[in-house]
Order: C-alpha cells, then structure tokens, then sequence
C-alpha cells in the first residue's frame, strides 16, 4: 500500500509560494530584456543600413530611404511602446493575484466569517492589504516605499487599461482629479513623458525599475507573512 504523503506545512508552503513568485517575477524580467535587446538590434541594424547605402544615391532617393527608414524605426519604436505597457499590465495584474491569494490563504486557515472579496467599500490592491492588515501582524510600513510606488504604478496601469494612456480621454470624462495626480507621477520619474499633451510614454528603465520594486515587495509581504505564522503557531504552543 502507498504510505500517505503528510501534508505541507505552512511554513513550507509560504516559502514555496514565495520561491515561485519570484521565479515568475524573473521570467518576466528576462522577456522584457530578450524584446527589448532585439528592439535596440533592429533600429542598430536599420541605421547601418541607411548608412551603408546613401552614400550611392543621389537627393531623391536619399529622401525617398530616409521616409522609408523612418517609418521602419517608427514602427519599431510603437512595438516597443506596446511592449512596456503590456508588461506593466502584467505585473500589476501579477502583483494583486498574489495579495488575493495571500488573503485566501487567511480566509481558509483562520475560518475567517468574511472574505476579502465581501468589502464593496474598496477594491483591488488596497481592498486586499486593507483585509490582510485587519487579520495578521503583518506591519506594512516595513516596506511602504514599495507600497506607494506600486500603488502609483496601478494608476499608470488604470490609464493604460481604460484610456489606452491617452490621458485626454480622462478630461472628457471630466476626471480631472486622476488627471492631476497622474502628472505628478509623471513629474516624479525620470522614466515617465506624456507626448503630445496627452499620450503616457514609458521608458525601458521605467518598466526595469517596477519589475525590481515588485520583487522586492514580493519578498518582502512572503517574509512577514512567513514571521507573523511563525508567532501565531508558537503562541498556540
């Protein structure tokens, strides 16, 4: 007969939850990394090619390569756009999934009445550390620099979601109070430009900084998380 397997404790399924998490998170920074190197090789490789050959030709067709060219970059430079914002999509998408989870967990292993999920008074990331501060020890001060930047970068990921970045959809919708607080998140990065008075563009050092601010979040949460089970189960001892 096959001996039961004895099941996980929580000490070890907290850090294998926290070794996978950080697993994704690093798959993520190594595809970001792989598209955008391949990015920067494709606009290298279409300057050498415009240098390697004006210097055959004459005004006409040196205009007529250079429009051609530039539209090429052009929509190099739009895939690369696209590619940065997806990734923020992802992460902050990736970043509420674990809070959710980490507030499942709590909800199944205290008996908890209600769930995260029952709270109509907030929603997303702070709906989730709202509840997980209410039913654990968890002190989020230790790490709220990471909290505020990443609830600044769930503000860029609302924008991106519902105004496809285009900030002007939010005056028409007479939001102006976002709008404000979106260009002070603008002003604060070195990373972050609104082209044409309306269009939010993000810099590959932009989504660099996030994907490491999200890891050490991460890190962090799954480390009190992990020292707050740690006191409760010595405390039933």
């Amino acid at each position: 007969m096959k001996q039961k397997r004895k099941p996980i404790g929580p000490a070890v399924g907290l850090s294998i939850s926290k070794h996978i998490a950080l697993l994704d998170i690093s798959d993520l920074k190594e595809f970001h990394l792989q598209i955008e190197s391949k990015f920067k090789r494709d606009i290298a490789q279409m300057s050498a090619k415009y240098e390697a050959q004006i210097k055959e030709l004459n005004a006409s067709q040196k205009k007529e390569l250079a429009e051609f060219l530039g539209g090429e970059t052009l929509a190099v430079k739009t895939y690369m756009s696209i590619h940065r914002k997806n990734i923020i999509v992802s992460l902050c998408s990736f970043i509420e999934t674990k809070l959710n989870g980490v507030c499942r967990s709590l909800h199944k292993k205290n008996n908890l009445p209600e769930k995260h999920t029952d709270s109509r008074r907030d929603k997303g990331i702070t709906r989730a550390r709202k509840y997980i501060k209410n039913h654990t020890k968890i002190d989020f001060i230790k790490f709220n620099s990471e909290w505020t930047k990443l609830n600044d970068l769930f503000k860029i990921r609302d924008c991106l979601i519902h105004c496809g970045g285009d900030i002007k959809l939010l005056e028409e919708n007479k939001e102006n109070n976002k709008i404000r607080i979106l260009k002070d998140i603008v002003r604060s990065s070195k990373w972050l430009s609104i082209k044409g008075e309306r269009h939010l563009e993000l810099e590959k050092k932009f989504v660099d900084e996030a994907l490491e601010i999200a890891s050490t979040f991460i890190e962090k949460l799954y480390e009190e998380y992990f020292q707050c089970n740690i006191v409760q189960g010595n405390q039933k001892m």
